[in-house]
């Protein structure tokens, strides 16, 4: 998976993200969107107002609610 830095509420959002994602593809979908996350922060640390930013800018419409 991606070596994101995190901070706790960028951490915690990014887990809500994935619980979103329906139980039989959270494992494949994981490191993909954390690979997507870590293209967009490059060495930043990832705080929570970074992943809702993320969410609202690059994930497809579906993936947004």
């Amino acid at each position: 998976m991606a070596d994101i830095k995190w901070l706790p509420d960028g951490q915690k959002t990014f887990d809500k993200v994935i619980a979103a994602v329906p139980e039989g593809m959270r494992e494949a979908m994981k490191p993909k969107l954390a690979e997507m996350l870590a293209a967009k922060v490059g060495s930043k640390k990832v705080s929570k107002k970074v992943v809702e930013t993320w969410v609202k800018e690059d994930l497809p419409e579906p993936q947004r609610s």
